[in-house]
């Protein structure tokens, strides 16, 4: 039984002889081409959408129109973090960031997802997941790559980019929250008020009936 207690965010570097190289349009095929070579061994429990063999060692790939591809079930052992790989989820946004930034849409989906994975709620995504895994996340536990494994290239991302993107939402939430309960009670002041004229209305001794018309 795994029991899930990380979530490492991490983003592709460049290539061997030009680490400035754009990467964010590398396909899932090259990426695991590439993982193949470092472990050969270790091939994942799911395919690549092909249907070919897949070695992609993350749990998610996130391409960067904000569609993602889970290529390692959650709870079972990935091969992104040294060390930590058994216990920890691995979400990857497509590019080199040391020369391209995270879209809106990767942005976004990568927010869902942790969202789900904090919740312990996979189900919500349809996520794949080893039967008895159990979800031990927590907000202060997601880390860019390097905080598990410093001598890592995959170092560009901010240390609380993750947590950031968390805590943003719950503000925006909030936000819409407060702006839902200060409608209500403008709402509800506005109905006294009116109830208050109608009272004034019918109990009135005023009758010249001084009115403005424009």
């Amino acid at each position: 039984m795994s029991n899930l207690t990380h979530i490492a965010l991490h983003h592709f570097g460049g290539v061997k002889n030009d680490r400035h190289a754009s990467t964010k349009n590398f396909t899932l095929e090259q990426i695991s081409n590439a993982h193949r070579d470092r472990w050969p061994n270790f091939p994942s429990l799911l395919s690549l959408p092909d249907g070919k063999q897949n070695f992609i060692g993350y749990s998610f790939v996130i391409r960067p129109d904000g569609t993602y591809f889970q290529s390692r079930p959650l709870g079972a052992e990935t091969a992104a973090q040294r060390y930590w790989n058994e216990n920890t989820v691995s979400i990857c946004c497509a590019g080199n960031h040391l020369v391209e930034q995270p879209t809106r849409e990767q942005i976004s989906t990568v927010r869902n997802l942790m969202l789900t994975l904090l919740e312990g709620r996979p189900d919500k995504m349809n996520l794949k997941v080893v039967q008895g895994t159990v979800f031990d996340l927590h907000l202060s536990r997601i880390f860019p790559h390097r905080y598990f494994q410093p001598d890592t290239e995959c170092n560009c991302l901010p240390d609380s980019w993750g947590r950031d993107i968390i805590t943003g939402y719950y503000q925006e939430q909030i936000g819409v929250l407060t702006k839902i309960i200060q409608d209500l009670i403008l709402k509800i002041k506005v109905l006294l008020e009116k109830r208050k004229l109608g009272k004034i209305k019918v109990g009135s001794i005023d009758t010249r009936n001084y009115q403005c018309n424009l």
